[in-house]
């Protein structure tokens, strides 16, 4: 998952470290979001 994060993810990440766990969250309300963005 670390390997297909995108520039933009990781810079998203490397600023809001606690929107990581709110982001986890959310990959349950939005699976196929989810799925789509990290090309699974």
């Amino acid at each position: 998952m670390a390997k297909k994060m995108t520039a933009k993810q990781a810079k998203f990440f490397g600023k809001k470290p606690a929107g990581a766990k709110k982001a986890k969250g959310k990959a349950k309300a939005m699976p196929a979001f989810l799925k789509k963005k990290l090309g699974k």
